[in-house]
């Protein structure tokens, strides 16, 4: 009886509490394996446990900082004409990857590995790396960067 009532003056919606990880101060926020009951007013999302980050849905776990490797011989220079393999590594098993030049993100290279030709790099260049979820609800932090470095051969 009190439901219909409150859905007759059009207050049913903002007691109704909220499985995402969106909130407001007219809703609450459900308590679940990863959520806690409580809405951040400031961030408009649901608080989660040390470890989870809100996502669209809840919250997801928190994805490690990646570590990038270089295959070149000195780690961090390339010669002309030459390649270097460079590696994102994620202790969370992450298959998905955003690799990211001078800032700016590298489209089409999703994979761990990703192939520097010298060509493409003026005198250096900078890469970072972050590991993605699969449901592209959230990403780990940035890697640190690594610079590459265009050895001039004369």
């Amino acid at each position: 009886m009190t439901t219909i009532a409150l859905f007759l003056f059009g207050l049913a919606p903002l007691l109704e509490p909220v499985y995402g990880a969106s909130c407001s101060e007219s809703l609450t926020c459900v308590g679940t394996k990863y959520t806690l009951a409580t809405c951040d007013i400031a961030t408009k999302n649901c608080s989660c446990y040390t470890g989870y980050v809100p996502i669209h849905s809840g919250c997801g776990r928190q994805l490690q900082k990646p570590v990038i490797n270089s295959s070149a011989p000195y780690s961090n220079e390339i010669l002309p004409g030459k390649e270097a393999v460079l590696t994102c590594s994620s202790n969370d098993g992450a298959t998905l990857f955003e690799w990211t030049k001078d800032g700016m993100i590298e489209k089409g290279s999703s994979a761990s590995r990703y192939t520097i030709k010298a060509d493409s790099i003026k005198e250096s260049a900078s890469f970072r790396c972050k590991a993605k979820a699969s449901n592209d609800d959230f990403d780990s932090p940035q890697s640190e960067p690594l610079s590459m470095n265009l050895i001039n051969g004369e």
